[in-house]
C-alpha cells in the first residue's frame, strides 16, 4: 500500500508531499516546503504514522458499529452499570 506523505525535491531543499490532496502538506497552517532532508523524512513519517493509526481508528469505529446495528437486529440489550452517585445521565 502506498503511503500517503511522500518526500520530494523542491527548489530550496524538500517538501512532505500529500499525494491524497496533490500538494505540499500543511501542518498548522504551514506549507512542509524547504525542509532539510532530515526534517521532511521525519515528518513524513510521523505524518504517515498517524495517517495508518487514523486508518485502524477507522476500521475499529466501522466494527463497533456493526456490532450495535447486530443488537438493534435482536439481540439482547446490553447491561448498564448503574453510576456511583445513583445518576442516570
Amino acid at each position: 500500500m502506498e503511503q500517503r506523505f511522500a518526500v520530494r525535491a523542491d527548489g530550496p531543499g524538500f517538501s512532505v508531499w500529500d499525494r491524497e490532496a496533490g500538494e505540499p502538506a500543511i501542518i498548522a497552517g504551514l506549507s512542509q516546503t524547504g525542509l532539510s532532508r532530515d526534517d521532511a523524512d521525519h515528518t513524513a513519517a510521523l505524518l504517515n504514522s498517524r495517517n495508518e493509526t487514523a486508518g485502524r481508528g477507522a476500521a475499529e469505529l466501522a466494527e463497533a458499529s456493526d456490532r450495535a446495528r447486530a443488537h438493534r437486529r435482536g439481540s439482547p440489550p446490553l447491561r448498564r452499570r448503574p453510576r456511583p452517585n445513583g445518576s442516570r445521565a
